[in-house]
């Protein structure tokens, strides 16, 4: 009867301790992110469980879904160093390649990857190959990304590749254009810009100022048509140019961003296969 008493009251300890090792997890399942950080430093201060690094990996997605990006990073640059290749390893390798993506940090995101290929099988390495081309492609450096797909020599990725080498196709201004028609005639490289208030403001006011110069000149009036060159025109030209050329370089840009949400739209989504590496897990004992 002891016997069975001590062996209840063991019982009950040990589910204790059990759920005070799970609590954290539970916490950040019920979406109590702040408690659930709490439980966490709570369960490594009172004492050192074997699985110390999932905690920790418990705390990073808690700080990574609060939006606690810097912190996310630290912890699992730790996670990182301390244990051996692993799938908790290659789990924690993911979500810091994620955090890089969503920063736009590309070159970041390329140096994990670089961790993370060695401890994958062939199937998850291609997969990293894929994502690695795109963190190119988004930087606009085309023929990197296409070089990269082409090494895979899958034939799923032909179509991929010939769908980037469209982006030389996607029409572009000439900022060197629209400054040479605005120095011909006011407002013309503004409408060549597809800026229209600029152009009629740049064509109304730019182009009063420099007819006034005429006709100074016209009248031998040469100082004031100076002084209005140097205080009036040149003011208002620059500051209509400039516009310009901003409105030229958004254009553009939104003109590639449209082209690749297409061509992205149409394949995998480089975070989709990084999230598949890490429920996956591509080993190579596999």
């Amino acid at each position: 009867m002891v016997a069975l008493r001590s062996a209840v009251v063991i019982s009950f300890f040990c589910q204790i301790i059990v759920l005070a090792e799970n609590m954290g997890d539970y916490l950040y399942k019920q979406g109590s992110y702040f408690d659930a950080i709490t439980e966490y430093k709570r369960i490594l201060f009172f004492k050192e469980y074997g699985n110390r690094e999932e905690i920790l990996f418990g705390m990073a997605k808690t700080y990574y879904d609060l939006g606690m990006k810097r912190d996310t990073e630290d912890l699992l640059l730790r996670i990182i160093r301390t244990i051996k290749a692993n799938n908790l390893k290659t789990t924690a390798l993911v979500l810091l390649a994620k955090i890089h993506w969503d920063s736009y940090q590309y070159s970041a995101m390329r140096a994990v990857l670089d961790q993370m290929t060695p401890e994958l099988n062939p199937s998850g390495k291609q997969q990293t190959e894929y994502i690695r081309a795109w963190t190119f492609i988004y930087q606009a450096n085309w023929e990197k990304g296409i070089e990269i797909l082409t090494e895979l020599n899958d034939p799923q990725f032909d179509q991929l590749i010939e769908d980037i080498r469209q982006v030389y196709e996607v029409p572009q201004k000439s900022i060197l254009m629209a400054r040479f028609l605005s120095k011909i005639i006011p407002g013309a490289g503004q409408l060549y810009a597809g800026d229209y208030e600029n152009s009629l403001y740049s064509f109304i006011l730019v182009g009063s100022i420099g007819g006034s110069m005429i006709w100074d000149i016209y009248q031998k009036a040469y100082f004031t048509s100076v002084v209005k060159y140097l205080f009036l025109y040149t003011r208002y030209s620059k500051g209509s140019i400039y516009r310009m050329e901003a409105k030229i370089v958004r254009n553009n840009v939104d003109r590639i961003g449209d082209f690749l949400r297409t061509v992205s739209d149409k394949y995998p989504k480089p975070l989709d296969v990084l999230e598949g590496i890490a429920s996956k897990v591509y080993t190579r004992k596999d």
